[in-house]
């Protein structure tokens, strides 16, 4: 049974954890025949973070600094366990929460690592339109469809096989929750209409926690900007406390999500489907945690100078929901 966040909750899920009971899927995408990309991305997305991105416990990290990664606290761990990155292990001997009660946290290694993200500090997010994301995770394949009154409107979560996977999206929420970790959260929305900027829509599911999700800053880099933290779910067609699932929904329509005593239904009749949210802590307001333990970080590109439940109801855009983390 998937762990519910207090009030909020992946790569897809009214809220699953991700990584925890219900992390995202190993960033789970909208069409296609594999259901998500398991290889490092290419074209327009090419060096957008995926060789920035461990396994660490059963969801994330992202190194940031020589002997930093940065990941989701709600995946627990403790000093002495590995980070592993490109095939290599790291120990930790540190582990590093937001004092003001976020779900990031800071780990410090042993070793150091030979390249490292830089972050993105701005908080313009939702300029122009909403700012092309690319998000990655660790979590489950995506699994059969599933189908409601409007015939096929998502996806079930399939096998947790634990590999990285990628996927596109597009900053369209900023918000924060009552009852849950604090800070505000970054998140997009789960589609089967995408704008031009993207070719496709993703979500989290179990196993995305902690991932990275970046945006190509104006200098050409991209930046890591948020880390993974949960999904809207789970739902039910009945709202019998027995049939609720966590599921990557991009057509909401017929749906209830939360539970049987506390939930939102969506009117099946809507003329426009509505997708799921995810959700993932921002980076460029909790600038002066991350900076206050590890310091003054080198630019990356200098590094070889130095090394040779039930989720609470939460208004947000006009809507309520529930969320389980991702991981």
């Amino acid at each position: 049974m998937p762990i519910l966040s207090r009030g909020a909750c992946a790569l897809v899920s009214l809220s699953i954890l991700l990584g925890i009971a219900g992390p995202t899927q190993a960033v789970i995408i909208f069409g296609g025949t594999e259901g998500r990309n398991t290889t490092a991305p290419t074209g327009a997305f090419q060096d957008s973070g995926w060789q920035y991105e461990g396994a660490w416990q059963n969801g994330v990290g992202t190194a940031i600094a020589p002997d930093w990664f940065i990941t989701a606290r709600h995946l627990g761990g403790s000093v002495g366990q590995s980070f592993s990155l490109n095939g290599v292990n790291y120990t930790s001997i540190g582990l590093y929460d937001d004092p003001n009660g976020s779900d990031l946290r800071l780990v410090q290694i042993q070793q150091s690592f030979t390249q490292y993200a830089p972050l993105y500090t701005k908080t313009d997010e939702l300029s122009d339109g909403g700012k092309v994301l690319a998000v990655f995770g660790r979590g489950t394949d995506r699994g059969d469809a599933v189908t409601g009154p409007n015939g096929s409107q998502g996806y079930n979560y399939g096998a947790a096989d634990g590999r990285m996977s990628f996927g596109p999206s597009q900053a369209s929420i900023i918000t924060s929750f009552s009852g849950g970790p604090t800070g505000d959260f970054l998140g997009g929305t789960f589609s089967a209409a995408h704008s031009m900027l993207i070719p496709t829509s993703s979500t989290l599911s179990y196993g995305d926690s902690g991932g990275g999700v970046f945006i190509r800053d104006t200098d050409g880099a991209w930046k890591l900007a948020a880390v993974n933290y949960g999904v809207d779910g789970p739902y039910s067609l009945d709202s019998a406390s027995a049939n609720y699932f966590p599921a990557a929904l991009y057509d909401l329509r017929g749906f209830s999500q939360g539970s049987s005593t506390n939930h939102y239904s969506y009117d099946a009749n809507l003329p426009q489907p509505v997708g799921q949210n995810w959700y993932a802590t921002r980076i460029g307001t909790k600038t002066g945690f991350i900076s206050n333990q590890i310091g003054t970080v080198p630019e990356p590109g200098s590094l070889a100078l130095f090394v040779c439940g039930i989720g609470v109801v939460a208004v947000r855009l006009g809507r309520r929901t529930w969320r389980h983390r991702a991981g």
